[in-house]
Formats: structure tokens, sequence, C-alpha cells
């Protein structure tokens, strides 16, 4: 007579798997699921707004380093940081990362998969390491971004680690934050995230765009269907924007823009030039991010006293 053995098979463990199925059923190519969300403890944040969004929903002690800083890490935030170490300032190879044994690699723009010596997602799959990259960067958006399109990053992030309640609490203060667009003339406004032989403008998919209505302006290169494109400077003369908004970050000197278009001499006679109306702002105030609302509230203080100007002078 053959007796028959069970293993019994621990609870916490079957517990485990079933979480893990929940989590890949959820999968998208954006998040790929390796350790369920609720053992998520080592997490390395590369591009500096996935670093602050960690930051803002009070999930610091969960990083164990960082990488690719744009610019200044926004200073109510600065603290937090304190003892966790920055791999690099740009990607960081897949060797530095595995020393490190992360749970979760977290990016905010998902060209650190595709380029590079970091490894891609079904790479890091193999390895047993969850990715996560921010849902304001994937899948793009083949559309004009509305308010709400800048949370869904901070919603996903806060879903895995069960901190829904901060993320609405966030979303509720930078909605109220909001300028009022009254203030101001509708200004054309043209954004530069650089320039040289031509220049790299946004376009009317980005969070620019975004950034540029909700201050009350008109984006000059909203038509063009991405969220950024290049335009030869006989075009930006043709554009004639009134304002030029620029992004400064560890990467971009904006004075040597400025200097250019001030000196080029064709490009001295655009009327923003020729008034002196530039914008300059951090680049981490331009990314589909909750830090949008910075932007958004400078650029629209800048146009408000343009506008002052321009009825002072008529």
């Amino acid at each position: 007579m053959k007796v028959k053995v069970f293993t019994l098979v621990p609870v916490s463990l079957l517990l485990a798997v079933s979480l893990l199925l929940a989590e890949q059923a959820n999968a998208t190519p954006c998040y790929v699921p390796v350790i369920p969300s609720n053992k998520l403890e080592n997490v390395i944040s590369i591009n500096q707004f996935a670093t602050e969004n960690m930051l803002r929903l009070g999930l610091h002690e969960k990083l164990i380093a960082t990488a690719y800083p744009d610019d200044e890490v926004d200073p109510s935030l600065v603290h937090l940081l304190e003892g966790i170490p920055q791999l690099s300032e740009k990607w960081p190879t897949h060797e530095q990362l595995m020393l490190l044994q992360p749970d979760l690699l977290y990016l905010g723009f998902p060209a650190g998969f595709q380029i590079g010596s970091m490894g891609s997602q079904e790479q890091w799959q193999d390895w047993g390491v969850s990715t996560l990259v921010s849902a304001s960067y994937c899948p793009l958006k083949n559309r004009q971004l509305q308010w709400d399109d800048i949370w869904q990053d901070t919603f996903e992030l806060a879903r895995l680690f069960e901190v829904t309640s901060r993320a609405k609490q966030l979303k509720t203060l930078a909605t109220a934050q909001l300028p009022s667009t009254t203030s101001t003339q509708s200004w054309r406004v043209l954004h530069f995230d650089g320039g040289g032989e031509t220049a790299r403008v946004s376009g009317g998919f980005g969070a620019v765009d975004l950034m540029i209505r909700l201050a009350g302006a008109q984006n000059v290169a909203s038509e063009m269907q991405q969220r950024w494109g290049t335009w030869n400077w006989e075009t930006v003369v043709y554009a004639n924007p009134e304002v030029i908004s620029i992004a400064a970050s560890n990467f971009s000197d904006p004075n040597k823009l400025i200097d250019y278009l001030t000196s080029h001499p064709l490009l001295k006679h655009i009327d923003a030039v020729k008034h002196q109306r530039f914008v300059v702002m951090p680049f981490s105030d331009t990314v589909a991010s909750p830090r949008l609302i910075n932007g958004i509230s400078h650029l629209n203080q800048q146009l408000v006293k343009f506008s002052q100007s321009s009825n002072q002078g008529s």
C-alpha cells in the first residue's frame, strides 16, 4: 500500500505568491513587478523628479541610492537626502546598481532602460528586480496634457507603497496654488531647452505646454505634435515669440543662450529679445511631476510683471 506524503507549504509563502500574481496581473510596460509591492524595501531612484517624488511621499527611508540629478533639489526636501548616496551624475551602470541589491529601480525617464549600460527592464526582471518608469512618460501621451496627467506617476508610486492619502494631499495643495489666468494678457511664449545650430523647443504634447497654458499664455510651438522638437533659427524668427522661457540644469547654461539671442543679427529683433522678456527656471520645474506647479507659478508671476510694464508703457 502506497502512502501519500503531503508537503505543507507555509501560509506566508502562499500569501507572497498570491500577492505577486496579483501584482503581475497589473503589470504594464512601465511597471514590471518581480517582488510583491509590500516587500519593496530597497529602492534606487534615477532622475531627479523620481527622487523628489519618493521624498514628497515620505518614502525616503526606502531609498538606498539616487542617480542623475538635473539641478538643485527642492530646498524643502534636501534634509531628507542626508546619508543617501548618489551613484552618478548621469545614468549609472548595471554593475553599480547590482552591488546595492535593490528591490526596485524607479526611473523618471524611460531612456535609462533603452540606452547606455543600465540594462533593460527585461534584464532586470531576469535578475529578480522590479522596475518602474514614471507613468507621466511611459507610455508617452500623443495629445495635450492636462493637470490630472502629471499626477499619474505620483499616484502609481503611492499605490505601490500604500500612501495614497499623501498623494491626494499633495495634489490638493498644488491645485490650490494654480494661478488665476485673468491677471495677465495672453502672451505668446516659446520655451527653449537649449540651442546651438538649431533650437530645441517644447511642442504641444509635453509638460511645458501645460505649464504655459496654466500660466495664462500661449505656446508658440503648440502645433508641433510631440513633446520636444528642433526648429531652425529662421522658424524662431518667423514665430516671433513675445516671451522666451528657458530651462536651466546641471547640463545647460541659460546665459549662453540669452547671449546668443541678444547678439545674433536676426534673433535680436524678435519681440521677446528686443524687450528682454526672458524667464529662466530650473529644468525640474518643467517636467511632468508635482514640481510643475513651481514652473506654472513662476512663469505666471513674470507674465503679470510683463503685462504691468506693457500697460505702463502704452
